[in-house]
């Protein structure tokens, strides 16, 4: 029986072929991961999905047969069939991975490997990673960001959206375009009917500081404010080139302080994460703006929330099902804040999704006044809450 994950949580960079051995899988899983990348020889990949499959987790499969190229060669169908009849046998098989930040004139031959892909596996999905907003043109291969994703999505027409951003900067400032990546790609996958992931930063390299639990926090929040489907980390392993250090394991094969941070983190994501995947997204809302100095992309006017407390916090407004919901983000990544949430009058009372537990705590019966009514919600640096809104208010 296929093995089903809570909420698509991965990686980059997995353990090196000379530490591949059973207890590393037990660790990737340990760690909250529900996805982990396998590769090598057919012998070694089916190896490595038996032990996701030990630790129920699934595995994206790179291997070296399916990349970007393949339509070049003659036979490539048949290639792409060998593939799948290699690994779409095993429980613990995610998908493909086909490539990594494609240029636009990639897309024609990709969404080939796509559709072939589709054609004899039903089941498993392909997987491609795009470049983000701050890519420059000759590598987007087009004149703007937007142009490039909605090619990407016109043509390829992918399974899921994937992209990378790394905006949490050694001096400080980090990149406000990070918003703007996120509004660009959650309302082109929402009008493509996908869902998007992101790969966020979890280790340091040139300009980006080594990320403190708050950057963590504030990175796999934030995606989820805007609608996120799925997180990768970048990187599990430390790789070696140039400038990278502290990833989640280090270039020896030791937990660095970053594993149980990414622990806690995606512990709590999967203890939520069917009510995640539940959500539509309506919108996010920033508080106070403009801030950085500049005002996020989208003019977005919400439908439950009139205001805040003068303090730094994001607001994804969703439905689950016919349930109002909000994701409230702290954007400091180095306090704590008391944050005040006034919503429409017409709600009585909140309840909390529970990230240690499961479930839904509450509810909790909200301050009332003729315009508003309100509650405040403590959040961690960088932290995030799942809240749900009741009309009906509480009875015994």
């Amino acid at each position: 029986m296929k093995i089903q994950i809570p909420f698509p949580i991965s990686f980059w960079c997995g353990v090196p072929a000379h530490f591949v051995a059973r207890e590393r899988y037990k660790e990737i899983a340990e760690a909250g991961f529900t996805i982990a990348q396998v590769s090598g020889t057919r012998e070694d990949i089916v190896r490595q999905l038996n032990w996701c499959e030990e630790n129920n987790i699934t595995g994206m499969v790179l291997d070296s047969r399916v990349h970007a190229g393949m339509t070049a060669s003659p036979g490539w169908r048949d290639t792409v069939r060998e593939v799948v009849l290699d690994y779409s046998w095993h429980p613990a098989l995610w998908g493909y991975y086909l490539t990594d930040e494609p240029s636009a004139s990639q897309f024609g031959t990709l969404a080939e490997i796509t559709r072939e892909f589709e054609n004899v596996d039903t089941a498993h999905p392909t997987y491609i990673n795009l470049f983000p907003n701050y890519a420059n043109e000759e590598q987007l291969g087009t004149a703007t960001y937007e142009e490039h994703v909605q090619r990407y999505l016109d043509i390829v027409q992918p399974p899921l959206v994937s992209y990378d951003h790394y905006a949490i900067q050694e001096d400080g400032n980090d990149w406000p375009i990070f918003y703007t990546n996120l509004s660009v790609v959650r309302e082109k996958s929402l009008k493509a009917g996908k869902d998007f992931w992101q790969i966020v930063l979890s280790l340091a390299f040139h300009s980006c500081r080594n990320p403190s639990e708050a950057d963590l926090r504030w990175q796999v929040w934030m995606t989820l404010a805007y609608g996120g489907k799925g997180i990768s980390y970048f990187t599990y392993w430390t790789v070696t080139p140039e400038n990278f250090r502290d990833a989640i394991i280090d270039e020896f094969g030791y937990q660095t302080s970053h594993y149980p941070m990414v622990r806690r983190i995606n512990r709590q994501i999967q203890n939520i994460g069917a009510d995640l995947l539940r959500l539509e997204s309506l919108g996010v809302w920033h508080a106070p703006v403009p801030f950085k100095g500049v005002l996020p992309k989208e003019d977005y006017v919400p439908r439950f929330v009139v205001g805040s407390s003068d303090v730094p916090i994001s607001v994804g407004e969703f439905m689950d099902g016919d349930v109002p919901a909000l994701i409230v983000v702290n954007r400091s990544l180095e306090r704590s804040v008391a944050a005040e949430i006034r919503v429409k009058p017409e709600f009585a009372a909140y309840r909390e999704a529970n990230r240690t537990s499961g479930g839904v705590s509450g509810p909790v019966k909200l301050s009332r006044s003729d315009a508003f009514a309100s509650f405040h919600v403590w959040l961690a640096p960088g932290d995030g809450a799942l809240l749900y809104l009741d009309r009906e208010g509480i009875t015994s």
